[in-house]
Formats: structure tokens, sequence, C-alpha cells
């Protein structure tokens, strides 16, 4: 029992040596992402950012205790969207153009086919067109020649709305990764001593890749806007009480909408960062097994391990929660929408015959208020607002690939004191003589020969000379 119970002991101090030896060297590859690259153990302690210590070192880059990093409320800078396409050729930037033209035209065609779907309706229920089946066949054939033309130019515009932005925006990052490199290849090394090599080529594949996602989604969000903006045009020159009624419950729908999308990409990124890092950990420990069992570290690791994996838990169930209240909100803010714009539709078409009565039997009159006026104007509010909710994540997509773009332009941009590109300085010829001279090695030094001869003089005369 007395031995059992000194094995306990000794595993427990074993681990608990493990457990501080873990922590220190923890500690030195945090302090070496700030001071540049050190060698250190395999087993590393990659702890969350929650249990790190609050102690802050007072180093010479910043004296109140910085560390020389940067403010995490700092406004981080910004290139202009123009900048984005900084290095795009002219024929790059004229079809760009050409897209985003596109683009808008896709934007305005689906507000513009609820005029024509009105009127549809209002053939279709016309007691003159009923009573009339040959006018009833010339204007609906009319209207779908309407449709047919619709239909060409969505097609062709859509087609040219995703193609185009995505091909400038490869042939563009193309060059600026070339760029990027080349830069790279030109700092001179104390630019290398203060940054890290491998941050460095890491984040030419993260900025890119944002910058793909921003000048990708720009004809989108040139498109979101024209349909928010053509939808309340078209309600308010249809019926602008109408149009009032429908907004009232229209911003619940776009911002719940805009919710949804913004926070299933954020819940997504903190799950996947989670599910990272335990997955580090797993490396870690798998790579120098041996280490961990020789100072019993099974344990601790394990826990370090389901750490992760609960944030990876918690970040899951955020994002359950977050979107069903979303959809639930959604849901409830349209069908509230279309129930009330359905009842103020139909209150506006009594008051309507009411004040003419030949409303009832003569749709096409002007001033009429008509089931064809309360269906168009619900379905382009309707649009507008289901864009309105697109235009929020655009937006961050862009300003995400504008501060990622700035980040790029900064190394690029930036001339090293000893440029190897300069060509300015001494270009003529330099006249001299290069000469070398070599010595062969002498095979036997002095103090060979010295030991040499005393050993010969000893062995022969028996005479000691020293």
């Amino acid at each position: 029992m007395d031995s059992q119970r000194d094995q306990r002991e000794g595993n427990r101090k074993t681990e608990d040596a493990y457990k501080v030896v873990s922590k220190v060297q923890g500690d030195s590859v945090r302090k070496s992402d700030d001071e540049g690259p050190a060698q250190i153990n395999p087993v590393i302690d990659v702890q969350p950012e929650e249990e790190k210590s609050d102690v802050k070192e007072v180093s010479p880059k910043d004296p109140g205790g910085n560390d020389g990093k940067k403010n995490p409320k700092e406004k981080k800078p910004k290139v202009p969207i123009g900048q984005l396409f900084r290095y795009s050729t002219k024929g790059d930037k004229i079809l760009m153009v050409f897209g985003s033209l596109c683009a808008m035209a896709v934007g305005c065609v689906f507000p513009l086919f609820t005029i024509i779907f009105g009127k549809a309706m209002d053939i279709l229920n016309d007691p003159k067109s009923i009573s009339d089946l040959n006018y009833q066949g010339e204007q609906i054939r009319s209207l779908c020649v309407y449709f047919f033309a619709i239909a060409i130019v969505s097609g062709v515009c859509s087609f040219f709305e995703f193609f185009v932005p995505v091909r400038v925006t490869e042939r563009t990052l193309e060059r600026v990764r070339h760029e990027y490199m080349k830069s790279l290849l030109r700092q001179d090394m104390s630019w290398f001593d203060v940054n890290r090599g491998g941050e460095a080529t890491a984040k030419v594949s993260e900025a890119t890749i944002q910058m793909s996602a921003g000048m990708e989604k720009f004809c989108s969000m040139l498109k979101s806007i024209c349909t928010l903006l053509c939808g309340v045009i078209i309600g308010f020159t249809t019926s602008w009480k109408l149009t009032l009624v429908i907004m009232g419950c229209a911003p619940f729908f776009a911002v719940s909408l805009m919710i949804l999308i913004v926070s299933i990409s954020k819940v997504e990124a903190q799950s996947q960062k989670a599910y990272s890092r335990a997955g580090d950990v797993a490396n870690e420990v798998l790579s120098s097994v041996r280490i961990v069992a020789a100072y019993s570290g099974e344990r601790h690791e394990v826990k370090r391990y389901d750490r992760f994996l609960a944030d990876a838990e918690s970040a899951g169930v955020r994002k359950g929660l977050t979107i069903g209240s979303c959809v639930g909100l959604m849901l409830f803010s349209f069908y509230a929408m279309y129930g009330v714009s359905t009842y103020a539709g139909a209150e506006f078409i009594v008051m309507s015959r009411q004040d003419d009565p030949e409303c009832a039997v003569n749709y096409g009159k002007a001033g009429c208020f008509t089931g064809g006026k309360v269906v168009q104007t619900f379905v382009a509010v309707l649009l507008g607002a289901l864009s309105f909710g697109n235009v929020g994540p655009t937006f961050a997509a862009l300003a995400a690939a504008q501060t990622a773009a700035a980040e790029l332009y900064e190394i690029i941009d930036r001339v090293p004191s000893v440029d190897i590109q300069k060509t300015e300085g001494h270009q003529g010829e330099v006249r001299g003589k290069v000469g070398a001279e070599t010595r062969a090695p002498n095979p036997c030094p002095s103090a060979c020969r010295r030991f040499f001869l005393l050993f010969v003089f000893r062995g022969l005369f028996d005479v000691r000379l020293f």
C-alpha cells in the first residue's frame, strides 16, 4: 500500500512539474511571437486567450508596456475602393465597368418585372377583358413580349455580372502576388530582423482571399443597391400610402436577414478557429508523444484539448440560437407584412370604388386602385427589403478587402534603405588588378620537429636536450 501511495504521489509531482515546464514553454512561445523566432521544445502549452497572463512587460519598443503591439481598438487603415484595382490593366477596368453596368441592369429588372406582372393581373380580372376574349388575348400577348425581353436581358446580364468580377479579380490578384513577392525579395536584412518570414508569406495568402471575396462581391453590392432603390421608387409611384404601410414591417425583415448572414459567418469563423487550435494541440502532442509520456502529461494534454473542443461546442450552440431566432423573426415579419399589406390594399380598393364607382368595371381608368397594383407594390417593396439585407454583408466584405489591400500595399510600397533595385550611383568601369597568393602549408610545424628530434636523440645517444 505504501509503495502504491508513493507511486501515485510521484506521478502527481511529475505531472505538476510537466505543467510548470509546459507553461514556461508556452510563455516563451508567446514572447517569441513578438521578439522573433526562437528555438523551443516541441511540446508547448497553447492556452486559450482568456487564460493568458495579464502582466505586461515593458520593452524598448513601447514604453507604455504594449511590447510594440498596436492598440486593438485602433482603426486599421484602408485603401479607397478604386485602389483595389490598382494592378488591373486598362482592359480589366473597362471590363469591370461593363460588368457593373450589367449588375445594375439585373438589379433594376426584378422591380420592373412587378409592373408587368401587376398589369397582367388587372387584365385577367378586368370585366371588359372577361367579356371580350380577343381583347384579353391581345393584351396578354403584348405583355408576353415584355416578359420574353426581360428574360433575355436578365440572362445575358447575369452571366456578365458573375463572370467579369471573377475574371478581373483573379487577373488582378495574380499581379498583386507577383509584386508582393518581388517586394519581399527587395527588402534588406533589417526588415527581416523585425518581421517574421513565415508571417509575411502567410499574410499574402489570407489577404488575397479577403480581397478576392470583396472584389467579387462589388457587382453584387451594386445590384442590391439598384434593386432597393428601384423597388422603393416603384412602390411610392404606384401607391405611396400602401408603400408606407408595408415599410412599417419591412425593416424588421431586412434587419433580421442581415443579422442572420453576418452572425452565421462570424460564429462559423469562431468555430473553425477553435477547431484549428484543438488540432494544433493534437499535432503538437502526437509529434512529441515521447516527451509527453516521459513527463506523464497525458491527462494534462487531454484536458487542454477538451478546453478547445468546449469553445467549439459553445460556438455551435450560439450558431443554432442565432439562426433560430433570426429565421423566426424574419418569417414573422414577412407574413406580418403580407397580412398588413393585403388588408390595407383591400381597404384602398374599396375606398377607390366608393369614390369612383366606374373603377369597379374599368380597371384601366386613371386613379383607380386595383388588385394588380396591390401585388405590384407589395412585391416591389419586398424585393427592396431583401436587397437591403444583402447590402450589409457585401459592404462588410468590401471593407475587409480594403483593409487587407492596405496591409499588402504597405509592404509593396516600402523602399528599403539598401535598395537592390536602385540604379543611381557609379555605373562606369572599375579598373584594377586582382591577384591571389597561395602558400603551401608546412606539413611539420616547429613543435612537431622539436619532439621528433627529442625522441631520436634520447633513443640513440641517451642525451637529454631540454
